[in-house]
């Protein structure tokens, strides 16, 4: 059976429909666990004890009654005589609530039961058919017309890859076990997983832990405090340990540029945590270390109209050029407006629309079929929709891959709050999608489908964006070559700044787990 064939059986199913399959193809879906059959006889039975549950539900009350009347007035020990009539109420009461959960579930069944004319028989969708149908109508169009358990396969590999890269990232959170004794990080701690993933996500897979924990160990220590709390260095260290090049030409060009930006116009006076993520964003740009640098900086600030630091630096690196960069900034910042977005999140969220590859009259539609998943899950909603909008899939497949990332997230117990689990979710589909780890598998365009890297204004040598990054290293790099990767840095700046952020406000103002805050509130 092929994927549309099963696609019409299981649509008319989930709408009570007859679904005229033929027995062949009531098999192999029996078999593949989509469905359940139920012969004429057997509903009959059903219905049967169905019939009997308004007597049930009687029956309950009744010996609920009689279950009091045994246990008598609690002034005293119970004497043998109550002690025998409590122990034959209680047991009468088992045996009918037994009873009504009979009923039920044969009434709940039956409901459920669609006829199938041409074996006469009656089906029914179980969970994992319903799931199915969900997998289909979202991934059918992009695998194309396959056959119904070669496409289970691939939905089945897209879950084991991401659930490889939530278990690749636990080696490399212990890496970074304890990166500053007086931190009291360990892998447990919220900060240490997001790095682990970014790390990861940028192309840490390659390397040992024991490298990346005394790479991210260094700028920690040497740039990661400065006025920020642990955490917050901690996220800027991690962006820093996947930039190319040896460590202390790193710091030096990260500092050179920090104090740039933080000094002069049109940067001054912003917050100096996202001041300092987006220095770490550019450190492997030569343009980003120079006068003219700075200017070409300044110019697009001016035409995108924002003095927001990481929704520059992701302009700059995104390739466009300075009028396209522009106009598309100005649609994503509109398509966010129409949607009510007001908070501060707007450019930088804005920013990763338009640095994407996606076309730019698409932005208002993706956006509004991701706001109502991004308003339930994120405190800063704008960049979590953005990001997933900014991906190279429809919005449907890009909330059914976030929708699996959770499952693996929680499968593998790499968090400790719940409210967690969304972002860490966030991360593992945006890296996997944009360092090209899945691009194969879902057909995404592949790398050289990159805008070219264009001057983006300024004075002097104008900004050009560079291919590799030009710092001198005897060490391995942590650049990916693929699809968006001179992009990582600045987008997972922008998620630690928005929205995990947020999430560590939340933690230190709720120190009880987020599962017993509606028990004690």
């Amino acid at each position: 059976m092929d994927t549309d064939r099963a696609l019409q059986l299981l649509t008319a199913l989930a709408n009570g429909r007859d679904p005229a399959a033929t027995p062949g193809e009531l098999a192999d879906l029996v078999e593949l666990g989509g469905i359940d059959e139920v012969s004429p006889d057997a509903r009959a039975g059903l219905a049967a004890n169905a019939t009997g549950l308004d007597a049930a539900r009687s029956a309950v009350r009744d010996q609920r009654r009689a279950l009091d009347l045994a246990w008598g007035p609690r002034t005293g020990p119970l004497s043998g005589a109550n002690k025998g009539a409590l122990a034959a109420a209680q047991a009468t009461l088992r045996a009918a609530v037994a009873q009504l959960e009979a009923g039920s579930l044969a009434q709940a069944t039956v409901a459920a039961l669609v006829p199938n004319s041409p074996t006469g028989s009656f089906v029914s969708l179980t969970l994992s058919g319903r799931q199915t149908l969900v997998d289909l109508t979202a991934w059918r169009t992009r695998f194309g017309r396959v056959e119904l358990r070669e496409f289970d396969e691939r939905v089945d590999s897209l879950g084991r890859l991401l659930g490889s890269w939530v278990g690749s990232a636990i080696p490399i959170a212990d890496g970074l076990d304890d990166v500053d004794q007086n931190s009291r990080f360990h892998w447990g701690h919220p900060a240490v997983r997001a790095s682990a993933l970014m790390l990861l996500a940028q192309g840490g897979a390659t390397f040992s832990q024991e490298y990346l924990a005394s790479r991210v160990t260094y700028f920690f220590r040497q740039i990661g405090h400065h006025g920020k709390s642990p955490s917050d260095g901690l996220m800027v260290a991690s962006v820093l340990a996947a930039v190319n090049g040896d460590s202390e030409p790193v710091k030096t060009a990260f500092l050179w540029i920090r104090a740039g930006l933080a000094n002069g116009p049109p940067f001054a006076g912003a917050p100096s945590l996202p001041i300092d993520l987006a220095a770490a964003c550019l450190a492997d740009l030569p343009m980003a270390r120079t006068p003219e640098g700075f200017a070409g900086m300044a110019e697009m600030s001016q035409a995108l109209g924002t003095n927001d630091p990481l929704a520059v630096a992701m302009l700059v690196r995104s390739g466009y050029s300075l009028v396209d960069a522009a106009t598309r900034f100005r649609a994503a910042t509109e398509a966010l407006q129409g949607l009510g977005y007001t908070d501060g999140s707007i450019p930088t969220s804005a920013a990763m629309l338009a640095s994407s590859l996606v076309a730019a009259p698409s932005f208002a539609a993706r956006l509004s079929e991701l706001d109502p998943w991004a308003r339930a899950s994120f405190p800063s909603p704008a960049v979590a929709a953005a990001l997933l909008g900014s991906l190279l899939l429809a919005p449907s497949e890009a909330l059914l891959l976030q929708k699996y990332a959770v499952g693996r997230v929680a499968a593998g117990s790499f968090f400790d709050e719940t409210p967690e689990i969304d972002y860490l979710a966030l991360l593992v589909v945006s890296g996997i999608v944009r360092s090209g780890t899945a691009a194969e598998q879902l057909g995404l365009a592949p790398p050289s489908d990159r805008p070219e890297l264009t001057p983006l204004g300024g004075t002097g040598q104008g900004w050009t964006v560079p291919d590799s990054a030009p710092l001198p290293s005897s060490a391995p790099a942590l650049a990916v070559g693929a699809t968006g990767a001179v992009l990582l840095p600045a987008l997972f700046a922008g998620q630690a700044y928005w929205l995990y952020q947020a999430y560590f406000e939340y933690t230190r103002q709720h120190p009880v787990h987020s599962n017993l805050v509606p028990i004690y509130g």
